[in-house]
């Protein structure tokens, strides 16, 4: 399985910008020889990049013939963006000399956490975003903070923790790690709640 992945976000481009950016991957990849998959797509390319710019240049009034090129184009490209990763070797120079960008790895938004006072004495209710085939690894400690004592309360696979047996008076730090199934979620922000 390739772990390098290009992007290709030709969206962003009108057509003109699409032939541009069409023309400057077949520039990149003809004659590279991290590229050997895509010798025999590149003249594909090329033609689609021609017959888009002639169709452009000569202004032609049926934007179906336009569509269809700029179609055409996105297919060969999205050809070539496969065979880049492929013949990348998960090495991200080599992936990169095909002409593509990376692709940014999608950022989570951060993890909602929230501590409220438990409906008994001595207990806190703690909850936090809740993420599909995922464990909760709650952690605390009292007050003043100290990063290197904490304490594990629990482990679960539910996203909602009861932790009992807390000081009245006392203030208590809380925080959370969701372990997806392939990847860790980092700690939440920690969270102080003074118990009554």
């Amino acid at each position: 399985m390739n772990s390098i992945k290009l992007s290709l976000n030709y969206e962003q481009y009108d057509p003109s910008g699409l032939a541009v950016f069409g023309k400057h991957i077949s520039t990149c990849m003809t004659g590279n020889a991290n590229m050997p998959s895509a010798i025999s797509v590149l003249p594909l390319l090329d033609t689609a990049v021609v017959n888009l710019t002639n169709a452009i240049n000569n202004q032609h009034p049926d934007t179906v013939i336009i569509d269809a090129r700029v179609r055409d184009v996105r297919q060969r490209l999205k050809v070539l963006i496969r065979l880049a990763e492929m013949d990348g070797a998960n090495t991200e120079e080599i992936a990169l000399s095909s002409g593509f960008d990376l692709r940014m790895p999608t950022i989570r938004k951060p993890q909602v956490f929230s501590v409220k006072q438990g409906l008994l004495s001595g207990t806190a209710d703690l909850s936090c975003s809740v993420y599909r085939n995922s464990a909760y690894i709650w952690e605390m400690i009292s007050d003043p903070i100290d990063t290197n004592t904490w304490s594990v309360y629990d482990t679960s696979v539910v996203s909602t923790q009861q932790v009992t047996g807390l000081m009245p008076g006392n203030k208590y730090w809380f925080r959370v790690k969701t372990v997806l199934s392939k990847s860790k979620l980092p700690y939440s922000d920690p969270y102080m709640i003074h118990i009554v």
